[in-house]
C-alpha cells in the first residue's frame, strides 16, 4: 500500500496542514466523483495515513495536491517524517517507531562493546547507528520482533545505563 498525497512519504498534514483548504476533485474525477468528494488537506492525509484510499482515489486527490498551485503546502515539507512546515515533530503511523535498544530511559554505556551472539556479531553502536539511518531515511525503526531480540542483547553486552551514570571500561585488578 502506498498513498502519499504529497508525492512521497512526507510528514502528515495532521501536524501542520490545513483544515480550511478544500480539495475539489469535480473537474477531474468524472464518474468517480462520489468516491473522491471534496475534502480538506488534513482529511486527505489522515485517510491516506490510515490506509483508507484505494490507489485510484489517491491518484485523483494527488493530481490536485501535487499540482503547481501546491494547495496543501507539500513543497514546504522538505524532510520525510521529521518535521512539518510548522517545525513540529511528527511520525508516520504506518512505520515502526524507534526501538529503545537499552529499554525505556536508558542509553548505551559502552558503545564500542561487541555483541557476540549467533545472530548478531557487531558493535553496539553499529546497530544503534543503523536504526538512526533508517529513521532519517523515512524507513522506520526496527520491527517489534527484532527489537525484542535486540533488547536483551543490549542489556547483556552494551552496559545500558541511565543518562549521567559514569561508565568505566577498566577491568578491576
Amino acid at each position: 500500500y502506498s498513498c502519499y498525497p504529497c508525492g512521497r512519504a512526507m510528514c502528515g498534514f495532521t501536524n501542520g496542514g490545513s483544515e480550511d483548504i478544500m480539495i475539489d476533485t469535480s473537474a477531474i474525477a468524472g464518474s468517480v466523483f462520489d468516491r473522491a468528494p471534496p475534502r480538506s488537506c488534513k482529511e486527505i492525509q489522515n485517510l491516506a495515513d490510515q490506509r483508507k484510499f484505494d490507489p485510484e482515489v489517491c491518484s485523483i486527490y494527488s493530481q490536485i495536491t501535487l499540482s503547481l498551485e501546491d494547495p496543501c503546502d507539500c513543497k514546504k515539507r522538505t524532510r520525510p517524517f521529521a518535521e512539518t512546515s510548522t517545525n513540529e515533530e511528527c511520525t508516520n503511523p504506518n512505520q515502526a517507531q524507534p526501538c529503545e535498544l537499552c529499554g525505556r530511559g536508558k542509553i548505551i554505556g559502552d558503545p564500542e562493546k561487541f555483541i557476540s551472539d549467533s545472530r548478531y556479531q557487531t558493535q553496539c553502536i553499529k546497530i544503534f547507528d543503523l536504526q538512526n539511518e533508517n529513521m532519517e531515511e523515512g524507513q522506520g525503526g526496527f520491527s517489534r520482533s527484532m527489537c525484542n531480540d535486540l533488547q536483551p542483547l543490549f542489556a547483556q553486552h552494551c552496559k545500558c545505563v541511565t543518562p549521567g551514570t559514569p561508565v568505566t571500561q577498566c577491568l578491576g585488578q
